[in-house]
């Protein structure tokens, strides 16, 4: 599992250097470099800085000008970030949880939650790839197919 995502600017951890945007040209990156942790500060308008910090990408990979030579990190970012809001619109529509004020008991109905998410997308995949259609041919010859 890798550690990836936004940032917010009030912490106080990150250098001055990434804050500021201001004197910055638009589309332009800066990157930090650990063993373990890029941290990439982006500029995507003036006077914006957008923070990211990730486990995976160790390298300062940038696309091209179709893309506003984004660093590969804000990509793989915004890629990923569907996946998370569509768990998340599940988890709500379909909860188990109970209002409670005890935050084990919380964290433990939400595992249940996804887990159950989880299982159906399982269980419907499953049911898909099982799925077979019989077709009759005219000479009376049974064929199978999936779909």
């Amino acid at each position: 599992m890798t550690v990836g995502g936004t940032l917010r600017k009030t912490k106080s951890e990150i250098p001055a250097l990434f804050l500021s945007g201001k004197q910055r040209n638009i589309h332009s990156s800066i990157f930090g470099f650990t063993n373990d942790l890029t941290l990439v500060s982006y500029v995507p308008a003036r006077n914006k800085t957008v923070i990211l910090i990730s486990e995976q990408h160790h390298d300062d990979t940038c696309m091209g000008e179709e893309k506003d030579h984004k660093p590969e990190i804000i990509m793989h970012c915004n890629a990923t970030n569907s996946a998370v809001d569509i768990l998340d619109k599940l988890v709500r529509e379909y909860t188990s949880t109970r209002p409670t004020r005890h935050w084990p008991l919380k964290l433990f109905l939400n595992l249940i939650d996804v887990a159950c998410v989880n299982a159906f997308g399982n269980k419907r995949r499953k049911i898909e790839d099982a799925c077979i259609c019989f077709v009759w041919e005219k000479n009376g010859e049974t064929t199978y197919r999936k779909g």
